[in-house]
């Protein structure tokens, strides 16, 4: 009791309830990812639920509320266990398909669809893509990581004393703040070189 009054008043922490006007999506099954209206509320577990089937493809039946995932919007001044025509109307009337549109679950159920569809080529092509990404995001890490390291050797454990290590590292900074500036090696001329070197010292 006294905890109670010591700790500071919350607000409340949750915005979603299960009540007649709710739109939900549906997350499991045949009709999975389809929208759907709360009616009425059978028992603790259950409730009655219409899309309506004119926009969104789902007759008026019962459904365990696992299957449901609340979203924000609720149709307002929605009476208990209205009728089909009624939902309908009030679904048109308050714009419920363009309220959804809006939220990131469209989005991502739209993505999801897209990528569904693809042919093996489009597959291809976002592997590539996902592949290039994750790549870039490697490579942008990469040099953070070094440009920190020779700022502040001691905090990754380098020792000053590895005077190599830190020339090195600091060649490879200027490189990635200033890859212009430094030419790329021929790999065929350093090789000709290098056998050109050994010919000589073998004479």
């Amino acid at each position: 009791f006294f905890l109670f009054l010591i700790m500071p008043r919350v607000g409340n922490l949750f915005t979603r309830f299960v009540e007649v006007g709710r739109v939900c999506h549906i997350n499991y099954g045949e009709l999975r990812d389809k929208l759907c209206v709360i009616v009425e509320i059978m028992d603790q577990n259950t409730v009655l639920i219409d899309g309506p089937h004119k926009y969104t493809g789902v007759h008026r039946q019962a459904i365990n509320l696992k299957r449901l995932s609340l979203t924000d919007i609720v149709i307002k001044n929605l009476q208990r266990g209205s009728r089909t025509s009624v939902v309908t109307r009030a679904f048109k009337q308050q714009k419920i398909r363009d309220q959804i549109s809006n939220t990131t679950f469209a989005k991502k159920v739209a993505s999801q669809q897209a990528r569904a569809n693809l042919s093996d080529f489009g597959r291809y092509v976002a592997e590539k893509a996902k592949r290039r990404r994750s790549r870039n995001v490697t490579v942008e890490l990469g040099k953070l990581l070094r440009e920190k390291k020779l700022e502040n050797p001691e905090l990754f454990g380098i020792k000053s004393t590895n005077t190599s290590y830190l020339a090195n590292l600091k060649k490879r900074v200027a490189r990635s703040q200033n890859p212009k500036a430094i030419k790329p090696i021929n790999t065929k001329k350093a090789r000709k070189a290098a056998k050109q070197a050994k010919k000589g010292k073998a004479q």
